[in-house]
């Protein structure tokens, strides 16, 4: 199931389809198949929280945790602050992250 989500999500990710708030459910689920099978997908998690960033609307802390987590399990690479630079400071304040 991952490798046809991901095919699909690699075509979401592709031009300005990247930035299309309707787009975020599809990489929200993404975000949790990655957490199920053990998968990851940094491309598609930073476009979730840049989503986030422009509808802070449809900010999902589940999902922003899980996004966080996998990018602390790919250490020692940068990818955890490149999640965080994303965040506002009010969502880095929360008590449930």
């Amino acid at each position: 199931m991952a490798e046809a989500m991901k095919q699909t999500v690699g075509s979401m990710l592709k031009g300005i389809e990247r930035y299309n708030p309707d787009n975020l459910p599809t990489l929200e689920r993404y975000v949790e198949v990655q957490s199920r099978e053990n998968s990851y997908d940094l491309e598609a998690n930073l476009a979730v929280l840049k989503l986030y960033q422009f509808n802070p609307l449809s900010f999902n802390i589940d999902i922003t945790c899980q996004i966080l987590l996998k990018a602390l399990t790919n250490l020692p690479h940068t990818d955890f602050i490149l999640c965080k630079c994303l965040l506002y400071d009010k969502q880095k304040k929360s008590k449930e992250i």
